[in-house]
C-alpha cells in the first residue's frame, strides 16, 4: 500500500514536472519569436537569432585562436567586409585572414603572449527589410579580453549560410594602476580631448605663415596669456598680438610642419592641445635658421586663454 502511494506520488510529480516542462518550452517559443529591439534607421525589428550561428562563430574563434588559417578560411565567404578597431577594412576573406596571421606573428616576435578569453556571445537576426542586405543571417556579438595586454574587445560577425560574411572590432582599453614616484601637482588624469581645438590650433599657424593678424587674434581670448620660450611673460589680447605683429613681420616661416599634435581633456575640464612643430626661420636680409617648437594651449569656450612655448635650434 505504501509503495502504491509513492508511486501514485511520484507519476504525479512526473506529471507535473511535465507540465512544467512544456509550458516554459511553449513560453520559450513564444518569447523568442518577440522583438526585443529595433533598428531606428530601417524600421525593422531585432529578435534573438539561432544557435547554430553561435556554434560557427565557435568554430571560427577557435581556429583563430589555433592559429588554423585554412579552417578559419573555409568559415568565411570569398568577399565580404571585415573591419578592425583601427579602421583598416579588408574586403576578401585572403586580406583578411592574412591580416589575422600578421597580427599572431607580431604579437609573437615583440615576445608578449598571443590569445584572449572569450567573455560572452548572443546572436540576433532582424526582421526582413525592403532591398536591404542586412537580413539574411544573424549577427553573434561577442566579447573577449586579450591575454596580450588586457584590452578588452567588443566583436559583430555577420553568419550568412553558416558562414562569416561581414565583421566588425571596437576595443576598450583598460588602464594600468601605476604607482608613481612623483603625484602631478596640476593634473594625472587625463583624456583625449577635442581635434576641433587641434584644427583652432592649425589655422591659427596657417594665419601666422599668411600674416592675416585679424584672423589671429580671433582664436585669442581678451586675457590670453603667452609664457614665451625665453621666459618672458606677455598678458592680454592687444599685448600679444602686438608681440607676433611686430616679430612676425620682419620673418617668413618656411618649410613649416607638425611632428606631432593632439588634444587632451584633464579631469577638471581644462582642455589643452599639445604641439611639436618645426620650420625654417628667414630674417628680411635673407638668413635662414631652423627651430623646434614644443607648444600647449589651453582653450576656454573655444578660445585660446594660455600658451606655453619650449624652442631649441634644429640641426
Amino acid at each position: 500500500m505504501i509503495s502504491e502511494i509513492k508511486r501514485g506520488i511520484i507519476n504525479h510529480k512526473s506529471i507535473k514536472m511535465k507540465k512544467i516542462v512544456i509550458i516554459l518550452s511553449i513560453v520559450m517559443l513564444f518569447a523568442s519569436c518577440q522583438s526585443n529591439g529595433f533598428i531606428n534607421e530601417t524600421g525593422q525589428k531585432v529578435e534573438l537569432g539561432s544557435q547554430s550561428s553561435v556554434d560557427i562563430f565557435n568554430e571560427i574563434d577557435k581556429a583563430w585562436a589555433a592559429t588554423d588559417y585554412e579552417k578559419l578560411k573555409s568559415l568565411i565567404h570569398t568577399e565580404g567586409k571585415f573591419t578592425t578597431s583601427k579602421g583598416e577594412v579588408f574586403n576578401s576573406s585572403d586580406e583578411f585572414v592574412q591580416w589575422i596571421e600578421n597580427d599572431y606573428k607580431t604579437t609573437i616576435e615583440s615576445g608578449k603572449e598571443f590569445g584572449w578569453t572569450t567573455e560572452f556571445a548572443f546572436a540576433v537576426k532582424v526582421t526582413q527589410g525592403q532591398d536591404l542586405d542586412n537580413d539574411d543571417g544573424d549577427y553573434v556579438n561577442a566579447r573577449f579580453t586579450s591575454k596580450t595586454d588586457g584590452t578588452v574587445y567588443d566583436e559583430w560577425y555577420y553568419i550568412v549560410d553558416n558562414k562569416l560574411k561581414s565583421w566588425e572590432q571596437s576595443k576598450q582599453t583598460k588602464k594600468k594602476n601605476v604607482d608613481f614616484i612623483y603625484d602631478a601637482t596640476y593634473l594625472d588624469e587625463f583624456t583625449i580631448g577635442d581635434d576641433e581645438l587641434v584644427l583652432k590650433v592649425q589655422q591659427m599657424h596657417q594665419d601666422i605663415i599668411k600674416k592675416n593678424y585679424e584672423k589671429v587674434s580671433d582664436y585669442l581670448s581678451d586675457e590670453v596669456v603667452f609664457a614665451l620660450e625665453d621666459g618672458s611673460r606677455l598678458e592680454g589680447k592687444k599685448q600679444c598680438m602686438d608681440f607676433m605683429i611686430s616679430a612676425y613681420s620682419k620673418i617668413e616661416i618656411e618649410d613649416y610642419k607638425v611632428g606631432v599634435n593632439f588634444a587632451v581633456t584633464g579631469e577638471n575640464g581644462d582642455e589643452w592641445v599639445l604641439l611639436w612643430d618645426n620650420a625654417n626661420i628667414v630674417s628680411s636680409k635673407g638668413r635662414g635658421a631652423a627651430y623646434s617648437w614644443m607648444e600647449s594651449f589651453k582653450f576656454d569656450k573655444g578660445k585660446i586663454v594660455f600658451m606655453n612655448q619650449y624652442s631649441k635650434p634644429r640641426n
